[in-house]
């Protein structure tokens, strides 16, 4: 603040100076003189008067110069006001057209930079779109050349192909071998090579998992592969790769495999159909894990320690139950809040709850009937409703009632071999029977029937179906165009090179009809395979 004080005291002394200046000059006339009269004359004669007279006349002069001093001091201020004034309006004019021309221009840059950004836009939807157009040319020559190599024509479906009576018999061959070369194998690591049966399985279980998810997928079956039977692969596969010198996890995954798996073969009874690519995997889910831990336990000579010790109590429930608990949660999490919108949605969507639910045959749906009828939870004519809380809770407590009655032989499994030998020939006994039944009560009567029918089946679903590729091709072409028609123009060069309309091949598989709209054709799809799915509904 001081040398503030300093600039201001030191500026005083030019502002009087400039209103001492700038003062106009004040002429001094002389104040005319009244003449005295005779009787104020003789009257006045005396000193007081006339000093009292002289010292009015100085007041007067005084008040006189300070109101002339205080003017001169107001129009030097007024004056340094207006050239202050003055100043900033020849500024102030000076800066708005700066102003104009800034806003001018930013808005020039704008129309600019939004001409660009729809520039690159337009073209970035040219290169979008002939690149879909190459992609989708792409696909249809490698669809054309699978087609040809497989079935010999480039118009017929691989789809409808595989179907075929011809080819079912064919993959039914496959499924038999490799079902049989899959035992023999399983026999040679078991008994010969037991510390490698390990290996085995795990090379097994990525190939018939992934072939299981496809199969189940398109059948809309996928949500059964978060089931407890396949939570227990992952624990061996954890096991193997990650923690196989762990005891409580090997303790944890025995009792669980020979409780719970290992007795689901004979209550679901999983049969050994060595055609069936669907059931063996069932069977290999519910078998392998206890041979795994067999071999783990009798035959892998390396494991003495292991074999050497008792099951604990700990081993035998409270970490078997902890886990159990741990997949019950996760899958009621993942039906109820991460997925409900999905089966809610989907309600063709198949999963374990719904199957039992509907399923009135089922050993499951029948005892939990009559355990809750005789506890008066349910009445004699209420039947078990999938959305429902009161299902869920039901069948939540039924499988951990089964649970718990099937852990409870695992303590003797776990302390003698034979006893654990014995379990697993019954298991397997029990499949054959039940593969055996198949055979010869169903198999023989249907499976001929069943080619019949497909093929019957494919006939009308393919019936007014045009399989050509180039109309496909067309189709895809015309959407594409259709959708960038807004935004650019097309030239003509490139409509005739992908333009297929004239194909030589057409019409080699129209069955002769040629005037059914894309409209109706998708309408038949969408019933054959409806019908399709009707049709594998009924044969799981």
């Amino acid at each position: 603040m001081e040398p503030i004080k300093e600039t201001v005291q030191q500026q005083q002394p030019t502002v009087t100076k400039l209103a001492t200046s700038s003062a106009p000059k004040q002429t001094k006339t002389p104040s005319p003189r009244k003449k005295p009269t005779s009787s104020s004359s003789s009257s006045s004669g005396t000193p007081s008067s006339a000093n009292t007279n002289s010292a009015k006349q100085h007041k007067r002069r005084s008040r006189r110069r300070a109101r002339i001093r205080q003017r001169s001091v107001t129009d030097a201020v007024k004056q340094q006001f207006d050239e202050l004034l003055s100043t900033f309006e020849s500024f102030i004019d000076g800066h708005i057209p700066l102003t104009s021309q800034a806003s001018k221009l930013k808005q020039k840059v704008d129309e600019e930079r939004k001409k660009l950004i729809d520039l690159l836009k337009t073209r970035q939807q040219n290169v979008t779109h002939k690149f879909q157009q190459k992609t989708l040319k792409f696909r249809v020559d490698v669809q054309k050349s699978l087609r040809r190599r497989i079935t010999g024509n480039p118009n017929r479906s691989i789809r409808r192909y595989i179907k075929e009576p011809p080819q079912i018999k064919f993959i039914d061959k496959m499924s038999f071998t490799l079902s049989m070369l899959t035992l023999l194998l399983s026999e040679l690591f078991l008994l010969s090579y037991p510390f490698a049966f390990k290996y085995f399985y795990a090379v097994m279980l990525v190939p018939l998992m992934i072939g299981r998810y496809i199969d189940y997928k398109d059948k809309k079956y996928h949500f059964f592969m978060f089931d407890f039977c396949y939570f227990i692969n992952f624990l061996s596969m954890a096991h193997i790769c990650f923690f196989p010198n762990s005891t409580w996890l090997f303790e944890t995954l025995f009792v669980l495999a020979n409780g719970p798996v290992l007795f689901a073969i004979m209550v679901w009874r999983n049969s050994m159909v060595l055609h069936s690519l669907d059931k063996m995997t069932s069977l290999f889910i519910h078998a392998f894990p206890p041979f795994y831990t067999y071999c783990y336990r009798w035959l892998d000579t390396s494991r003495v320690r292991v074999q050497s010790t008792e099951l604990s109590i700990a081993g035998w429930l409270y970490y078997p139950t902890i886990m159990y608990l741990i997949w019950q949660f996760s899958y009621l999490f993942k039906t109820e809040v991460v997925s409900k919108s999905y089966l809610d949605e989907n309600e063709d969507v198949e999963t374990s709850l719904r199957w039992l639910a509907r399923d009135s045959k089922n050993f499951t749906n029948k005892l939990g009937r009559k355990l809750c009828i005789s506890l008066k939870v349910m009445r004699k004519d209420e039947q078990f409703d999938s959305t429902k809380w009161k299902t869920k809770l039901i069948f939540v407590l039924l499988n951990f009632m089964y649970y718990m009655i099937t852990v409870l032989p695992a303590f003797w499994i776990f302390r003698y071999k034979y006893v654990h030998l014995g379990v697993m020939l019954f298991a397997i006994f029990s499949s054959v029977w039940q593969g055996a039944n198949y055979y010869i009560e169903v198999f023989s009567e249907r499976y001929s029937n069943s080619l019949e029918k497909k093929a019957k089946q494919l006939e009308e679903k393919y019936l007014f179906i045009d399989e050509n590729l180039d109309s496909l091709l067309r189709d895809k072409w015309n959407e594409l165009h259709s959708d960038v028609s807004d935004t650019e123009t097309q030239d003509d060069d490139a409509e005739n090179e992908y333009d297929t309309s004239d194909t030589s091949t057409s019409d080699n598989y129209t069955d002769g009809y040629s005037g059914y709209s894309a409209d109706q054709s998708k309408s038949v799809i969408d019933n054959g395979q409806d019908t399709q799915q009707t049709d594998d509904n009924e044969n799981s």
